[in-house]
């Protein structure tokens, strides 16, 4: 999820958080990896159950929309994978989550192994505590549009 966390630092997760209908697009959530089973990934939830997601000329847009993601450098740019091809669309299943990491260039996300299922997810993080220099809450940036 570089640049927004560095390898090394240390989040606080909340366990309880894993069950997707408690999730909310922007959350940032730990799961064991669908490619990788024994190594945990940490991605923002980028669509929850029934939205439609598409990425296109480096945007995404979700139901339809361009998706503002104040999380990114405004030079970021993203395109697709495997299973997301660049202009094609998909839409969540239920019981599932598409999560992207925010380092797009180099992030292992559901553009290339598809939809994150709920029995994968670990929890949302809601801190960074390590090192104590760089703690914060970590807040949802669409928080105040719910």
């Amino acid at each position: 999820m570089f640049p927004t966390y560095d390898d090394k630092e240390l989040l606080l997760t909340f366990l309880p958080d894993k069950n997707i209908k408690k999730l909310h697009h922007g959350d940032v959530v730990v799961f064991y990896s669908p490619v990788e089973s024994e190594k945990l990934y940490i991605k923002r939830v980028i669509g929850i159950p029934g939205d439609t997601v598409m990425v296109q000329d480096g945007q995404v847009f979700l139901n339809g929309a361009l998706l503002s993601e104040p999380y990114l450098q405004s030079t970021v740019e993203t395109y697709g994978g495997a299973f997301l091809p660049n202009g094609q669309t998909v839409t969540v299943d239920p019981g599932t989550l598409f999560v992207m990491g925010d380092n797009r260039q180099n992030s292992s996300d559901s553009r290339e192994w598809g939809f994150l299922k709920e029995d994968r997810i670990v929890g949302r993080s809601v801190a960074r505590v390590f090192p104590p220099q760089h703690f914060n809450l970590i807040k949802n940036p669409y928080a105040e549009s719910k």
